[in-house]
C-alpha cells in the first residue's frame, strides 16, 4: 500500500493571498486614477479654444489652439473698441475735425466703415471735397461714440456685448456699437487685449489641475507613469486656477472616482459644444482599443503560475 500525505502551509497561502489582494487593490486604485486623468485630458482637449470642427478631430491641447484663442479675443475686443483716429466720429469730436487727422483716417488700412456714406468719404478721390462733406456731416452734432478711459469701463462694456463668452461668433456686437464703436486709445486697447488673453485656457485649467495633482508617479505593473500630462502647451500648464476636483470613494471591494471642473462650463461653453458627451464617447472608444481587463488577466495569470502579482 502506498500512502500520500499532503500538508498545506496555511500561513503561506494566506500570506500569498493577502499580497495578491493588496496588490490588486493598489493597482485598481491607480488604474482608476489613471483613467480619471486621461478623461480630464480629453475634456481639456475638447474644451475651447480648440482647432477643428465637429467632422474632424478637435485639438484643444496644442499651442496652436491657444494662439487661436488669443486671436479670437483680439478680434472680439476690436469689434467693440477703436482708437479715436480709426473712426470718423473720433476724428471730428476729439480734435475738432483736424484736417491732418482726417487725412490720417483716410490712410488707414482697416478703418471703421459702418455705412455707405463713410465708405464714400473714405475712398473719394477728391479729399478736399470729402473733407468738406465730413465737416458738414458732423457740424454741431454731439458724438454718438461712447468714450472710455479705464480698463474697468472697458471690461464692463465688453461683458455687456458678449454672448456665451464671444462677440463676433455670436453675431455681435450690438448694432449701435457696430455703427459707433466705443472710442478708446490704442495703447489702452492693447493693454486690455493683453489682460483678456491671460485667461485663455482657464476653461481647461481645472482639468489640468486634476492631471497635475493626481496623475504623477502612478505605478502600473512596475512602470511609473504620468497620466495625461504629455506634450501640454505652456498656455495651459502656466495657469494656476484651482478649479479641478478629484473625489475618491474607496470602501472594501468598491472603488469609485469622480472628477469635476467648477469653471469647465463657464458661460455655457461646454454645454453648447456637447463636451460631456464627446468626452465619454472618446474614452469609451479608447478603452475598447486597450481595455483594462488585460491588467486583471495578467494578475490572474501570474497567480496561477505562482509568480508575484506584479511580475
Amino acid at each position: 500500500m502506498v500512502n500520500f500525505s499532503i500538508r498545506v502551509k496555511e500561513n503561506k497561502v494566506k500570506g500569498d493571498l493577502a499580497q495578491f489582494r493588496s496588490y490588486l487593490g493598489k493597482l485598481t486604485g491607480d488604474l482608476l486614477t489613471q483613467e480619471a486623468c486621461l478623461t480630464a485630458r480629453m475634456a481639456l482637449k475638447l474644451s475651447p479654444p480648440m482647432l477643428g470642427g465637429e467632422s474632424e478631430e478637435r485639438k484643444g491641447d496644442t499651442a496652436e489652439a491657444g494662439k487661436m484663442g488669443e486671436r479670437a479675443i483680439d478680434k472680439d475686443v476690436r469689434s467693440i473698441f477703436a482708437d479715436g483716429k480709426a473712426t470718423l466720429g473720433g476724428v471730428f469730436h476729439q480734435k475738432a475735425g483736424s484736417r491732418a487727422r482726417f487725412s490720417s483716417w483716410r490712410s488707414l488700412k482697416t478703418p471703421k466703415l459702418s455705412s455707405t456714406l463713410l465708405q464714400d468719404l473714405f475712398s473719394d478721390p477728391e479729399e478736399d471735397k470729402a473733407y468738406a462733406k465730413a465737416s458738414s456731416l458732423f457740424a454741431n452734432k454731439l458724438p454718438r461714440n461712447a468714450i472710455v478711459t479705464s480698463m474697468g469701463a472697458a471690461s464692463s462694456i465688453h461683458r455687456k456685448e458678449r454672448r456665451r463668452g464671444r462677440v463676433v461668433n455670436m453675431k455681435g456686437p450690438s448694432e449701435e456699437v457696430k455703427k459707433y464703436p466705443v472710442i478708446m486709445k490704442e495703447a489702452l486697447i492693447k493693454k486690455y487685449i493683453a489682460l483678456r488673453q491671460r485667461v485663455v485656457g482657464k476653461l481647461k485649467s481645472g482639468w489640468y489641475d486634476i492631471i497635475n495633482t493626481h496623475g504623477r508617479n502612478l505605478k502600473i505593473f512596475g512602470r511609473v507613469v504620468d497620466s495625461g500630462s504629455k506634450h501640454l502647451p505652456k498656455y495651459i500648464t502656466s495657469k494656476r486656477f484651482r478649479n479641478g476636483v478629484l473625489s475618491k470613494a474607496f470602501s472594501g471591494n468598491s472603488k469609485r472616482i469622480s472628477i469635476s471642473n467648477s469653471y469647465g462650463d463657464a458661460e455655457g461653453a461646454a454645454t453648447e459644444r456637447g463636451t460631456h458627451g464627446a468626452v465619454i464617447r472618446g474614452r469609451l472608444f479608447a478603452l475598447s482599443k486597450r481595455p483594462y481587463q488585460v491588467y486583471a488577466n495578467r494578475i490572474v495569470r501570474n497567480w496561477n503560475s505562482n509568480q508575484r502579482p506584479g511580475a
